[in-house]
């Protein structure tokens, strides 16, 4: 239940910039929201522990976080804090309003009675539950301690392909779920400049389900594009060479589709405006 590890890099490039890069894969089970807060409450932490060791750099989490964006835990990653005494630790994560029989309405849902009466009990939160979620058996509110913005919700992209919330409207296609599970999420000092947008549902359902034979779809895992440079068009070739990637990794296979997004760090786009400011008044005066 807990062997989800996250992993923590830290990345540079010439000009010393540096940024923290963490990859987690939270627990599937929907029905344990506790576990998954408990997880994403670890990465967080530690997280902000490195970057402050490191000079209080910027932080991008990404991963397989296994939450919808209309869930209560997602709400939790862009706000900073939740009250779970609120909540029904089995919808914490807005997966079970996502298997295909609800969103397709393929066919007939065959009803597992142990399901059913799993919904019937209580939402009342042990004492070891809510040490899972929160960290301590008497509090409610769980807390971390980044303030995180999602990139591909920060970028416009086209609603053929993004919901109501600038999330991707799904990443994930398999037998028991159709929706987005995975996300890429940056803190101050970051500024996404693009990202790559998934495909249409349209398509997606002409698939059957990931991982399949359509080149563009069977992907792994996530790329990370760092803008460090003054000059955002250097990155061009970087970002091209992710794009042509995806036909490599094909060969993995997976149910997930790609997330890939370009950063610039803050301070380079400041520089970059006050030169291009200093420039144009210079012109203005000649």
């Amino acid at each position: 239940m807990w062997h989800n590890f996250p992993l923590l890099r830290q990345m540079r490039n010439t000009k010393s910039r540096r940024v923290l890069v963490g990859n987690i894969h939270v627990l599937y089970n929907p029905n344990r929201g506790e576990v998954k807060l408990g997880q994403i409450c670890f990465l967080s932490s530690r997280a902000r522990i490195v970057a402050e060791k490191w000079g209080n750099i910027p932080v991008v989490l990404a991963g397989d976080f296994n939450i919808t964006p209309q869930s209560a835990i997602y709400k939790f990653l862009s706000s900073s804090e939740l009250n779970i005494k609120s909540y029904d630790r089995r919808d914490l994560s807005g997966q079970r309003s996502c298997h295909l029989v609800q969103v397709f309405e393929v066919k007939k849902e065959i009803i597992n009675p142990f399901a059913v009466m799993d919904r019937l009990l209580p939402n009342g939160w042990t004492d070891e539950e809510v040490k899972v979620a929160t960290g301590n058996a008497q509090c409610y509110l769980a807390v971390h301690p980044l303030k995180l913005n999602s990139s591909y919700a920060s970028v416009k992209g086209s609603p053929r392909t993004r919901g109501i919330n600038g999330e991707p409207l799904a990443t994930s296609y398999h037998s028991k779920f159709f929706g987005t599970v995975d996300y890429l999420w940056y803190t101050k000092g970051l500024v996404p400049t693009r990202v790559l947008d998934t495909l249409p549902v349209d398509i997606l359902r002409r698939t059957g389900g990931l991982p399949c034979k359509v080149r563009t779809v069977e992907r792994v895992g996530f790329a990370i594009s760092c803008c460090m440079t003054q000059k955002l068009h250097e990155s061009v070739s970087a970002w091209d060479d992710i794009v042509h990637f995806q036909g490599f990794l094909k060969k993995l296979g997976s149910d997930h589709l790609a997330l890939v997004s370009e950063f610039a760090f803050a301070e380079a786009i400041n520089e970059c405006n006050d030169y291009m400011s200093t420039s144009s008044e210079k012109i203005a005066m000649h």
